[in-house]
């Protein structure tokens, strides 16, 4: 991962732990990881170790104790503004049903986060 994503990543991590509710890890998660990637389409990785291509995740992976994800974009009426990402610590494949409550999470989510001020 680039320097500044894992910055990122870091930074998102310390939040969420430290955040007073969901919501607000959201929040910042959202405010800070959307304007560096194109979250235009959904994603999974199985175990991100057993792919070549994604070789530059993997000390980024080991570092924060992930080996499986999926996200699912985070899409407004002016595009997408980011992604909802779950990661997990042992390969995983999602089934259909889950991949769709994904899909549904992200959503519901950018219909409650999107819609207030970031002030809120």
């Amino acid at each position: 991962m680039p320097p500044r994503e894992l910055e990122v990543a870091r930074e998102v991590r310390q939040a969420c732990l430290a955040a007073r509710g969901a919501l607000e890890a959201f929040r910042l998660a959202l405010a800070r990881v959307a304007p560096l990637v194109d979250a235009s389409f959904a994603s999974e990785v199985e175990d991100i170790f057993r792919d070549p291509g994604l070789h530059e995740w993997w000390v980024p992976a080991r570092e924060l104790g992930f080996v499986s994800l999926v996200a699912a974009p985070l899409v407004g009426r002016d595009g997408a503004k980011g992604a909802l990402s779950f990661y997990y610590g042992a390969a995983r494949r999602l089934n259909a049903g889950e991949r769709q409550l994904v899909r549904y999470v992200a959503g519901q989510l950018w219909a409650v986060a999107g819609s207030r001020p970031s002030g809120d």
